[in-house]
């Protein structure tokens, strides 16, 4: 029909439908269209602030014309028949429906030009083109359009010689057809039209044309994916199934300023061959590891069915991810579990991964625990005097109703009994290394350069003290440390962990290639000089030096943390903020025991040799009782009795109607708070630990936060029950913290029966009350437990009776002995209450 219309004049001029130009062919090979140039293009001619008009000029392809070449080299663009249709409809849909008739008129009316050429005209067409590209680099190809250009013109050569073409065929064909290419192009040799088909080929889809798109608008010709080997990396060394994602990961990681434009070469996406793992094999391999979570790690873990679909469509693809977890409609993570939450945020930490499991745990423990009551008959709870605290504790927690105190209480502890193993010191190197080769720690994976199993000591933690708040009054002096006995169990550890060893008397002063052995000195030098006897030979000639490798790491303590333990400040020189935890281990700590990492709860790395500032134990914190009851906790391994000279200096220094407290602190010189043993575990990347001062048990509220699993070695066995009950409180207090790493929830509301119990060693040893002992009469729900008085010891030395005589003959002088008494009554219960 155009034909015809043409007739003699060879040209035909008509007003027609837009969709026309759909069905026509341009003169040469298209290129994929750019939103940006199209968005432009529709700017220019129909501005959306003005009404829209007919196009009143028509378009033509010509040459340059002298006088109206523009200056700048970007101010060319390419214009195409589907980027004119495109650019309309932009336009159109940008206005609508304000201009609904109008643009109806508009689109039905295009000016249109049908004009006879020679069939060889798009030869002319292309070579004109080629050569304004060489003066105006904006109308240059990228190296997807050249490939997407290679593509359409073997098929139009192809056409035209009937046949199928080789790339060498194709290539002599592009010279016979008189094809100029443009001076900044390659010569089109076989190579790079084998590249350009493969990559016109293969790199198909939504996804990846949007993201070269996306980075071609953002850096134009400067973009990374501008180059033909990358996109050739990118189509022939990905698997089609991942390609997508691949190129999701590299636009996402580029927005998100996680790597550079310029950055990206060949040898990134694909590695250098030797020792670098390309960005392609990496991307492949976490979308494998993405698939396995949802597949297989999560169906492990029990979580929910319905919870796994909504897990699996969040992490679908990069843009379903960002959409879900990124923007403003959260409402669909309502549908999940506590633990289903936590899988969808875990991310790469193992840790982490251990703690959703453990909480998916909880939650089936819980809801198993629901089924058997709804099955089952209640039975009738057993009578609350009957045993002790620790005992009803360590019950199940389906004998209790459910979200009650004993519930939380005997949840807490099967936690605590989880993650921590109690022992007694033994006596002898044997002892030692038979508990530890039989302990949990055998089944504890520790990789060397990776992690590390931690021996820590405290020797302000060996015994009893003297100097901090609420200590023995009189004493002058603090637990010493006995070399010989702290030697040979450390030693006995370190074989049953595997360190050689050295001597015929068993000595191994040097940890295996995965152990470590942290020492905090106390600011003590005498015991620092002992403690370094621990890692030479007995008969070694060094004086100074370690076999081990050792390292000193200051700490350095908030200076009004410190002075708050001191009752009066002396002198300048009445305290010190600074104490020293040294380091042991085979060859070095980075990287050759754990790799370099930054702290979490203090500045820095660890491979430094300062940690600061640590909020020291405050007096509050610490552990108060009887003098009897301390005894019983601490032993005959850490208690110390007055000795004459200092009960003589105690009369002395006793003034005249000076009130004594009846309690003492167990441990008066702990320091180190749990903060600073959840830094110590996490920075130096520790699996498992053994304590062989567990003091109150601050570094076992540590390894239990972080669900390390430790070996606790306490001075006795009722310091063991003691610290059993103390964190199977301290937990149920987690639990009840928004926060908490152990938060549950339901269990706030059984927090304040707890916060005010005194640490009472006596009732909760194990033991049955006797006529001697006074019996402690439970409460009931919701009344405060009270701590029963001190029994009197009949058996007094002929010292301590001096002593007590001495007191009384000074405080005779009192008017009233009631008022004194009650004071002091009030004194003891108020300094008894166990912190929280």
């Amino acid at each position: 029909m155009c034909e015809r219309a043409m007739g003699n004049q060879g040209q035909y001029v008509a007003a027609g439908n837009l969709l026309w130009l759909d069905v026509l062919r341009s003169p040469s090979p298209g290129v994929p269209l750019s939103f940006r140039t199209v968005q432009e293009l529709a700017d220019f001619r129909w501005p959306a602030d003005q009404e829209p008009s007919f196009a009143r000029v028509l378009l033509q392809v010509v040459g340059p014309v002298p006088g109206h070449v523009p200056a700048v080299p970007q101010a060319l663009q390419t214009l195409t028949p589907e980027g004119y249709v495109h650019s309309m409809l932009h336009a159109c849909a940008r206005q609508l429906p304000h201009h609904k008739n109008r643009w109806s008129l508009i689109l039905r009316s295009v000016p249109l030009c049908f004009v006879k050429e020679p069939e060889d005209e798009w030869i002319a067409s292309w070579n004109n083109r080629n050569a304004i590209a060489q003066d105006f680099e904006s109308l240059g190809r990228t190296a997807f359009q050249m490939a997407q250009e290679m593509k359409l013109l073997k098929k139009r050569l192809e056409k035209e010689a009937n046949r199928a073409l080789s790339n060498t065929g194709f290539q002599t064909q592009i010279k016979e057809s008189g094809l100029k290419k443009a001076s900044s192009q390659d010569d089109l040799s076989t190579n790079l039209i084998c590249t350009a088909l493969a990559v016109a080929e293969k790199l198909t889809g939504e996804e990846v044309l949007t993201t070269i798109r996306d980075l071609e608008d953002r850096y134009g010709r400067g973009s990374c994916l501008n180059s033909m080997q990358k996109l050739h990396a990118l189509a022939t060394k990905t698997t089609p199934a991942k390609r997508s994602f691949i190129f999701q990961a590299l636009r996402d990681m580029i927005f998100r300023n996680m790597l550079e434009n310029d950055d990206v070469s060949k040898s990134f996406l694909v590695g250098d061959g030797h020792n670098t793992c390309g960005f392609i094999a990496l991307t492949e391999l976490k979308l494998d590891c993405l698939a396995h979570f949802k597949a297989v790690v999560l169906p492990r873990a029990q979580i929910r069915e319905q919870d796994r679909v909504v897990i699996g469509e969040a992490l679908l693809d990069h843009t379903t991810y960002n959409k879900r977890m990124l923007g403003d409609d959260v409402a669909w993570q309502g549908m999940l579990l506590e633990s289903s939450m936590q899988a969808l945020r875990f991310l790469a930490l193992k840790e982490k991964w251990g703690q959703i499991e453990q909480l998916r745990t909880n939650e089936l423990a819980e809801e198993k625990v629901k089924l058997r009551r709804e099955a089952e008959p209640e039975e009738t709870p057993e009578d609350p005097d009957h045993g002790t605290a620790l005992a009803q504790m360590r019950k199940p927690a389906s004998n209790f109703t459910e979200e009650s105190e004993g519930y939380w209480l005997a949840v807490a502890n099967e936690m605590v009994r989880r993650f921590v193993s109690f022992m007694v010191l033994p006596e002898t190197q044997n002892q030692m290394m038979q508990l530890v080769t039989q302990s949990v720690l055998k089944d504890v994976e520790v990789v060397a350069g990776s992690t590390c199993c931690c021996l820590w000591m405290d020797m302000d933690l060996l015994g009893e003290s003297c100097g901090g708040p609420l200590a023995q009054r009189g004493l002058r002096r603090s637990k010493p440390f006995e070399v010989g006995t702290w030697k040979s169990l450390l030693h006995g550890a370190l074989l049953a962990r595997g360190a050689q060893q050295k001597s015929d008397q068993g000595e191994a002063p040097v940890p295996c290639e995965t152990d470590m052995v942290l020492i905090h000195s106390g600011g003590r030098p005498d015991i620092l000089t002992s403690a370094r006897q621990m890692f030479r030979l007995e008969k070694s000639k060094q004086v100074v030096n370690t076999d081990a490798w050792e390292k000193k790491i200051g700490v350095v303590f908030n200076e009004e943390g410190i002075r708050q333990r001191k009752k009066r400040i002396k002198t300048s020189d009445g305290y010190s903020q600074q104490t020293d935890v040294f380091a042991y281990t085979q060859k070095g700590c980075v990287p050759e025991t754990f790799p370099e990492r930054r702290r979490k709860h203090y500045s820095g790395y660890n491979t430094g040799d300062v940690i600061g500032w640590v909020d020291c134990v405050g007096s509050d914190d610490l552990w108060v009782t009887s003098r009897q009851e301390k005894e019983q906790i601490l032993g005959q391994r850490g208690i110390l009795k007055l000795s004459d000279k200092e009960k003589i200096s105690l009369l002395q220094d006793t003034k005249l109607g000076e009130e004594v407290s009846t309690v003492e602190s167990v441990f008066p010189s702990a320091k180190l708070p749990t903060k600073f043993h959840l830094e110590t575990l996490w920075s130096y990347c520790v699996s498992c630990a053994i304590d062989f001062t567990p003091g109150q048990g601050d570094f076992l509220r540590a390894c239990v936060e972080s669900r390390t699993p430790v070996l606790c070695f306490g001075l006795t066995e009722t310091h063991n029950k003691c610290l059993e009950e103390h964190l199977t409180k301290w937990v149920v207090k987690c639990m009840a913290t928004e926060g908490s790493s152990l938060h549950r929830k339901n269990a706030k509301d059984v927090l304040e029966n707890l916060k005010k119990r005194p640490l009472h060693a006596g009732a909760d040893n194990g033991k049955t009350n006797t006529e001697d002992e006074p019996t402690e009469k439970k409460p009931k729900n919701g009344e405060p437990k009270t701590k029963p008085k001190p029994k009197d010891s009949k058996k007094k030395d002929k010292s301590s009776e001096s002593v007590e005589s001495a007191k009384k003959t000074k405080k005779k002088g009192k008017k009233s002995k009631k008022a004194t008494k009650k004071k002091k009554e009030e004194s003891s219960s108020s300094s008894s209450e166990e912190p929280w």
